[in-house]
């Protein structure tokens, strides 16, 4: 990473590329600012130390703001941070972080040097969750604040199938929704930063086996509309040009939880 370089403009144009005129389309969507590093392999043990010591920075310094740490299989992390939609969210979401870098001085820079030599590239991403097009069960086998396992799938779509798309993932909740799946997955539209138009899903579960068994059970609640999912899923891959899918953790170890006073 690279001290979140751009983070103030990105901030700016997560509000402008997101238009919603109603308030209760507002709520619908929550935006989050993503860094992503390819990490070298060889330097991910330094990647991961230097991530310790840039997270015990922003605890000395009481940054006010969480980040979520993911990382991958394939030694890609992914930095997360919940920025919101309003203008007073974003401004103090930015001049926090800007405060941030000026006081801490030398030690920021000392911490960023560290990650100098550990990544291929570096590139900053938007991402708005879209609430109506995800589903969660009515219980979750892991906490949101302990490390889970994770399975990201990069959906790149055709220009003009991005509202059939939409319209695919409405009935996919709704067949979650009828049968009581014990699975849960989360839509997110990408935006700065990532070939367009773009969606990723997130599923989790507690470990990777218990991913697989979950999705197994929901394959059985499933069972009796399995002729109306195989065809959703077909019409749901005609909206698609390619996809790519990653597995990984989240990061309870690297992350960072802004302390309660």
């Amino acid at each position: 990473m690279k001290g979140f370089k751009f983070f103030p403009l990105l901030l700016l144009i997560i509000l402008c590329s997101v238009s919603l005129s109603e308030s209760q389309e507002k709520s619908r969507y929550h935006a989050f600012y993503l860094n992503e590093d390819c990490v070298i392999p060889s330097e991910s043990f330094q990647y991961e130390k230097t991530m310790k010591e840039f997270m015990d920075l922003l605890k000395e310094f009481k940054y006010e703001y969480p980040i979520f740490v993911f990382s991958t299989d394939d030694y890609f992390y992914y930095l997360s941070t919940p920025v919101g939609l309003a203008h007073t969210y974003i401004d103090s979401v930015s001049n926090a972080y800007q405060a941030l870098a000026k006081e801490a001085g030398d030690k920021w820079s000392k911490v960023f040097e560290g990650f100098k030599e550990c990544y291929q590239y570096n590139r900053e991403v938007t991402l708005y969750f879209d609430t109506l097009l995800s589903y969660a069960p009515a219980e979750k086998d892991y906490k949101g604040t302990e490390k889970h396992f994770v399975e990201f799938t990069f959906v790149y779509l055709y220009q003009h199938k991005t509202k059939d798309f939409a319209d695919c993932m409405k009935q996919w909740v709704e067949l979650y929704t009828k049968n009581k799946a014990v699975t849960g997955f989360d839509t997110y539209w990408g935006g700065m930063g990532m070939e367009k138009p773009a969606v990723v899903w997130t599923f989790r579960g507690k470990s990777h086996l218990s991913f697989l068994t979950k999705y197994e059970e929901t394959r059985k609640l499933m069972k009796e509309d399995k002729e109306a999912v195989d065809k959703l899923w077909e019409k749901t891959l005609k909206c698609v040009r390619k996809m790519d899918t990653k597995q990984g953790y989240y990061r309870a170890d690297l992350s960072y939880y802004p302390e309660k006073e």
